[in-house]
């Protein structure tokens, strides 16, 4: 976890509506990504911020 410029406290993600896992992953270094969706998290009373990244699907 961390701040995000903005002022944001969360981890960094890739999110957008009708895009594959494999076409989000594209601009993510890391060898491993896990996968949920909006509603989980919010579930657990987080949310998903789109904040900017290296990515136009970048969120927070």
């Amino acid at each position: 976890m961390g701040t995000h410029p903005c002022g944001i406290t969360g981890i960094s993600v890739e999110c957008a509506l009708g895009l594959s896992v494999k076409e989000l992953a594209v601009n993510i270094p890391h060898g491993q990504v896990g996968v949920t969706t909006v509603g989980e998290v919010r579930k657990t009373e987080g949310d998903v911020i789109r904040t900017s990244g290296r990515s136009p699907h970048h969120a927070t």
